[in-house]
């Protein structure tokens, strides 16, 4: 008995050692160990090493790697293996994801397909990760206005086709959703001296992590986007976000990153005139920006206040001695006459250096046996590139992949985004933008001057009222530029606040059901949710508060059966499938045009003096559709797609609701209908 006993403890023991690449010295990493006929597995470390325990000298080990031939190993007596996996001989057909989110092979496809991985997006961290898009698909433009952190990003596939600039712009699709993804603006004029220009609250494509993409591919060309009718007309971008690992195990992974970023260009201005006098008769005369009594001059003599933002004035010439804004010591009262040189700061100064944090921290599992999941975290905060603006957001996700049995499979995700802001800058030419201010700034002002006016607490109605005296010669107090209309950038960026408040929702639900080898049915449903409160304050002679609220409910529900069949050279593909698309969207503002008072706490409805306006504005809408596709091929070289949809939209009157969408779409291997072998030559597509 003891015999026994110790030789079953001799056979059942650990393994370890290092799998290797083909070359048998560079480790390889993610390679799968399994014990033969059982669940039991580990993977190779960074250093190619592995760990797992046997039972017996006559368990077998498997080898195996994505690309790499798979290996069987006797254990024997051993406790130590080493393993150098080959290369496979059958090339792994690059495969991309097409419309209604099925993956077919690149080479079959009858239309351009471009294909952006997950890294490529992250290697470049930015506000928005869209940007992240330019210049790797060709054909794809991307526009914006710099209206702040977050901005909108319009995305366009080869041109616009449409006079309606809002209707250019490419549909995009997480996880086979289609989602809305229209600016969210609060105002709408941009004539000039208007306070009510449009503040910019981003598009709802750019709140998506960018650590929780798998990849994108982009369809170009109707027949690419036919089977998402009128919604795909413009193009189709495809978001795969990922899933839990394939492999047994835990991993845990951290991602940090900061981003530095300053303004780029400057506008070019003249430096060698000044600030003019304020009346054309007066051009070019002495400038001053106090009106002074003969008491108050170094010579006696009075200086009458005349000055003008039009930068056509006195030639600088730092012998020549001014009064300007800076003369004048707010603690004693006395005025000093400055050299009339150029400000190199006036307008640059202003602008800060950006600072945008990222902190991810994913955990995914598997079983091996068919379930898995992954969650994420992301924190994100920026600070732009003006005073007291930018944002926080974070991102959480949830996916989980369910095999309830041989024949049904579950998969869900569902997305968490929050994104915050005390201040979203006004943009446009409007008096509640900061720019507006700085433009018409005067080149003799450091931009110290509105910081200290501001933040020294001298921006004020006293002051307001002091310097709109009808005497110009006793003007000693006053503003930079005696007017309540934002023309201190610091009050502007201070006060007239935007903020904004977004919750949104969005996720999936889909089970595929395996009938047959060679047929499969899909159901599918989605939600997109988001909830929005901007905040606008701007400061009006009396005062201005608003708040807008936006709720808008995407939902999407399809279906899809899928036959795939493969007789020797002759290949088939066909899919039949339908879906319904309810768009809801609620939109309330409330405006209090007049406040009462001044003070901490003023900008609430509390502290109206004028009964409130209210704007409600509510939009339903539906759309049905029916579309279908069948893929031929012959010999793995010649290719044939026919696609159909049939749309019913509820925006349209009942007799004209109904609209058809169909495509054909043909391509040629030509490197292996014309047997051109090469080893410079990867695939030659005639489409």
């Amino acid at each position: 008995m003891l015999l026994v006993a110790s030789a079953a403890w001799a056979q059942s023991r650990n393994i370890t050692g290092i799998v290797f690449d083909t070359d048998g010295k560079s480790p390889l990493v993610g390679a799968t160990v399994i014990l033969k006929g059982t669940a039991t597995g580990t993977i190779s470390n960074a250093d190619g090493t592995y760990t797992i325990h046997v039972g017996s000298d006559n368990d077998v080990l498997v080898f195996q790697s994505l690309g790499y031939d798979p290996q069987e190993v006797t254990v024997g007596s051993r406790t130590t293996i080493n393993v150098t996996l080959k290369e496979s001989a059958q090339k792994i057909d690059e495969v991309v994801v097409t419309a209604l989110g099925l993956t077919r092979s690149e080479k079959s496809v009858g239309y351009a397909v471009s294909k952006v991985s997950g890294d490529e997006l992250t290697k470049s961290i930015s506000s928005n990760w869209v940007t992240g898009l330019n210049g790797k698909v060709a054909g794809m433009s991307m526009s914006s206005a710099g209206t702040g952190p977050g901005g909108t990003v319009r995305v366009t596939l080869r041109g616009d086709t449409s006079l309606n600039y809002g209707a250019n712009e490419a549909l995009f699709v997480i996880d086979g959703i289609p989602m809305s993804n229209g600016t969210v603006a609060s105002g709408s004029g941009a004539n000039y001296a208007n306070s009510n220009a449009p503040v910019d609250f981003g598009n709802p494509i750019s709140d998506l992590n960018p650590d929780d993409i798998e990849n994108v591919s982009v369809l170009k060309g109707p027949a690419a986007a036919a089977l998402y009718g009128s919604m795909g007309q413009n193009g189709v971008v495809l978001i795969t976000t990922k899933s839990g690992r394939e492999q047994r195990g835990i991993g845990v992974t951290y991602n940090g990153s900061v981003t530095f970023e300053t303004a780029g260009f400057w506008p070019e201005f003249q430096e060698e005139y000044g600030p003019s006098a304020v009346t054309t008769s007066l051009t070019n005369r002495v400038a001053s920006a106090w009106g002074l009594p003969g008491t108050m001059t170094y010579d006696g003599q009075p200086v009458r206040q005349q000055i003008s933002r039009y930068t056509y004035g006195e030639h600088f010439d730092s012998s020549k001695l001014r009064y300007l804004y800076m003369s004048k010591n707010w603690e004693t009262g006395e005025f000093t006459p400055l050299p009339w040189v150029y400000a190199d700061d006036w307008f640059t100064g202003l602008f800060e250096t950006g600072v945008t944090w990222s902190n991810s921290v994913t955990i995914d599992g598997s079983t091996g046996k068919g379930t898995s999941t992954r969650f994420s975290f992301t924190d994100l905060r920026n600070d732009w590139i003006t005073p007291n603006s930018g944002y926080e957001q974070q991102t959480f996700a949830l996916a989980l992949n369910q095999k309830i049995s041989k024949a049904i499979k579950l998969a869900a995700k569902v997305n968490y985004i929050r994104k915050n802001s005390d201040n979203m800058p006004m943009s446009g030419y409007s008096q509640g933008s900061p720019m507006y201010g700085l433009i018409w700034g005067y080149n003799t002002n450091p931009i110290s001057a509105y910081r200290d006016e501001y933040m020294q607490g001298r921006y004020t109605y006293a002051n307001y009222l002091a310097g709109s005296g009808e005497d110009k010669y006793n003007t000693t107090s006053g503003l930079i530029y005696n007017s309540l209309e934002g023309h201190n950038p610091y009050r502007t960026l201070y006060e007239e606040l935007n903020k904004l408040d977004r919750d949104r929702f969005f996720g999936n639900v889909s089970i595929d059901f395996t009938i047959l080898p060679e047929l499969t049915f899909t159901l599918r449903g989605g939600f997109d949710a988001s909830q929005q409160k901007p905040f606008m304050s701007l400061d009006n002679r009396y005062g201005m508060y608003r708040e807008k609220t936006i709720r808008r409910y995407d939902y999407n529900s399809d279906f899809l059966l899928k036959y795939n069949k493969l007789w020797d050279r002759f290949g088939v593909t066909a899919a039949f499938g339908g879906s319904v698309l309810r768009n809801k969207y609620y939109s309330t503002t409330i405006t209090a045009s007049q406040l009462s008072s001044e003070g901490p706490g003023m900008y609430s409805f509390a502290n109206a003096a004028v009964a409130l306006d209210t704007s409600p504005y509510r939009s339903n809408r539906q759309t049905n559709s029916l579309y279908g596709f069948v893929n031929l091929s012959w010999d793995d070289t010649y290719f044939l797609d026919v696609t159909a949809r049939n749309d019913w939209s509820s925006t349209l009157a009942p007799s004209n609701w109904s609209y058809f969408y169909p495509s054909v779409s043909a391509s040629i291997l030509l490197d292996k209908a014309f047997k051109i072998n090469s080893p410079h030559v990867n695939m030659i597509n005639g489409i």
